[in-house]
């Protein structure tokens, strides 16, 4: 009798919740029910530093014994490792067929989001609709690749109005409300004073709305408070 598939899902632990990370993984769980698949989730730790191999090592346990397919979920534990020392670890030790999600290698089949449109035209609205002027950013890690592209088309938007973002009024988190938090306060502090704050995801706006209302300031009457979201998703089926 022959063994059912395994589609396998590398990840980080914070897909055990029902945040982003987490609706990914329960669209992939769902897509395999429907397919009569075994999904098996190997979730590094949710550190965003780059500390050596001890966050990633659980992906040293893919075993092409036992895995057809390798899943990885590349924007959820980009700051662990490169792409390319995870796939180069992958192909060694589970040579199968693999993606990415949300990153782009080159040499896979990768479905990207895009981190332009989305931040841009929040940076416009609020220039625009609500006539804010002095802003601040909360980024996620330094280095993320999506992050970074949500931190550069909100400057350039900005820039388009000759408003500067310039690096004193950006703060770097780790996607956590904790991190938000702490980066509110950092740039209240640090900054010139703004009226509008823009986050990487909706954790670190939540945590920096917690910080500014701590401060006695009021949302959005004194800041606004927003999160540069991403509007598309598109594929991108590399050479075989």
């Amino acid at each position: 009798m022959p063994r059912r598939k395994v589609i396998s899902l590398l990840t980080n632990s914070v897909s055990m919740r029902s945040d982003y990370q987490g609706l990914l993984r329960q669209g992939i769980e769902q897509a395999c029910v429907e397919r009569d698949i075994d999904l098996w989730v190997y979730a590094g730790r949710s550190d965003w530093r780059t500390c050596g191999p001890a966050q990633a090592h659980v992906y040293r346990l893919v075993s092409s014994d036992r895995i057809d397919g390798i899943i990885v979920a590349a924007g959820c534990i980009a700051a662990t490792l490169s792409t390319d020392e995870l796939l180069g670890m992958l192909r060694k030790q589970c040579p199968v067929p693999t993606c990415f999600v949300s990153q782009l290698c080159p040499t896979v089949p990768s479905i990207v989001v895009d981190n332009t449109v989305g931040p841009a035209q929040l940076a416009d609205h609020f220039v625009t609709a609500h006539r804010r002027r002095r802003y601040a950013y909360i980024a996620g890690p330094a280095g993320h690749e999506e992050s970074e592209q949500r931190l550069l088309a909100t400057r350039e938007a900005l820039a388009l109005h000759s408003i500067p973002l310039p690096p004193s009024a950006v703060a770097y988190g780790t996607f956590s409300a904790a991190s938000g938090m702490a980066a509110a306060r950092e740039l209240f502090f640090r900054s010139q004073g703004f009226d509008a704050l823009i986050a990487a995801n909706d954790d670190m706006a939540v945590g920096a709305l917690e910080a500014l209302a701590s401060m006695g300031l009021r949302c959005p009457e004194d800041v606004a408070v927003a999160v540069s979201m991403t509007l598309r998703v598109r594929a991108r089926v590399a050479p075989h």
